[in-house]
């Protein structure tokens, strides 16, 4: 939270929230004198204890952030950097120049080889390297477009939810204003798990709800029995990653479902029109199309052909430089000090493909998936407690961590 204190106008009523340092939110009511705020209008919530380590719901991936006019802490940063990687190779192909050039200097050992072959190699080399590595920059941005749009339709859904909802203040509209937040937040948190599941083996169906899930059909069935009918009726044998990217495509019709419940239970004061009502499931099917986007790059995983054939390749080039160098006869450590950048520059590129291809793992460069997220559940939060005040989004917060 800021440091100082942020007041901003509500969107859903004529107050302002106002942020103070140690993350508390106050409220106070829209009036001409700022200055006077009544007693019974001035409410506080801790955002802090949205803050809980020990709750699955946080995340404690540290990102990697950098100074970019700083051209020597760029250089020297390690976190995020592929040096740890490659650096190993960078002194054994050094070790293997001096080894090459001791031999014939000392020996009159020549295993070199002439530089006419490597000449004609390295623009094979860096075709291939240069376009893997654009390939998968473009997966990668890809994939946190898909993403963002998730988080952007979960926010839109729920703000949407309140502005159309706002004139209903009676507590069966605000238990149902809540029982949509819960699923949304539970839809982003199965979601992350989906994605994650390949690197941190969270299964997503831990975090449908405890009590009875209801279909789209709203018939209620008992999660148990639900995945045993799943079990019981799939065509083919499914992985465990197979089942976990599933979930976020189940859940989704529970939360058309939860958008539709007001209608025949009368709880709101003005009825959303077919048009508004529409409005709501726009923002749900975004979710879904952004998330079967996610699908389609996670089970379309970068050729393994091309993977191959850039890695050997590569090695194979990289290797053998050092004999066409030595073979020259140039000055030795010359020749040592221009392996060891030639091996940190392509090899490094192929460090970059292999780090940016899988955005969901547990590399330093990958997606904080669930801080992104976490951000999300505080803005729902916030958004619940301007439309329905502390106690439902205390009550929300507190659901949804148990």
């Amino acid at each position: 939270m800021s440091s100082i204190n942020e007041t901003v106008r509500s969107p859903l009523r004529n107050d302002a929230i106002t942020i103070e340092k140690g993350g508390t939110c106050c409220r106070s009511s829209g009036s001409d004198d700022d200055s006077v705020v009544d007693d019974d209008e001035f409410e506080t919530v801790d955002f802090e204890r949205l803050r809980q380590r020990d709750s699955p719901f946080y995340s404690t991936k540290r990102s990697v952030t950098y100074e970019g006019t700083s051209h020597l802490d760029v250089i020297c940063q390690l976190h995020g950097s592929v040096w740890k990687h490659v650096l190993p190779y960078c002194i054994v192909n050094v070790i293997w120049t001096y080894a090459i050039s001791y031999l014939k200097t000392e020996y009159e050992i020549d295993i070199t080889l002439p530089s006419a072959g490597h000449k004609f190699m390295v623009i094979l080399v860096s075709f291939l390297v240069v376009t893997r590595v654009q390939i998968t920059y473009n997966r990668f941005i890809e994939s946190r477009n898909n993403l963002g749009e998730c988080f952007r339709s979960s926010r839109e859904l729920m703000h949407n939810i309140c502005l159309l909802t706002m004139e209903s203040d009676g507590q069966e509209a605000k238990d149902w204003r809540t029982y949509v937040a819960i699923r949304i937040v539970r839809m982003l948190r199965i979601t992350i798990a989906a994605i994650e599941f390949k690197s941190k083996d969270v299964n997503p169906w831990d975090f449908l709800p405890p009590e009875n899930i209801r279909t789209p059909h709203d018939h209620s069935i008992p999660v148990s029995e639900f995945k045993d009918f799943l079990r019981k009726n799939k065509h083919h044998d499914r992985n465990k990653n197979d089942n976990a990217l599933r979930a976020p495509l189940i859940y989704s019709g529970i939360i058309r479902a939860s958008i539709l419940l007001p209608q025949p239970s009368n709880g709101l004061n003005r009825p959303m029109t077919g048009q508004e009502e529409l409005n709501l499931l726009g923002h749900a099917t975004k979710f879904a199309s952004a998330y079967h986007g996610l699908n389609k790059l996670i089970t379309t995983p970068f050729p393994f052909p091309l993977v191959q054939k850039t890695r050997t390749i590569l090695l194979a080039w990289l290797f053998s430089l050092p004999l066409a160098l030595v073979h020259d006869a140039g000055d030795p450590f010359e020749e040592m000090i221009m392996i060891f950048f030639v091996t940190y520059g392509f090899l490094g590129l192929e460090y970059v493909s292999i780090e940016l291809d899988d955005p969901f793992g547990n590399d330093d460069n990958d997606f904080d998936n669930l801080g992104m997220a976490q951000r999300v559940y505080e803005d729902i939060y916030m958004t619940l407690f301007d439309n329905d005040g502390k106690e439902a989004a205390e009550s929300l917060r507190k659901t949804v961590s148990t």
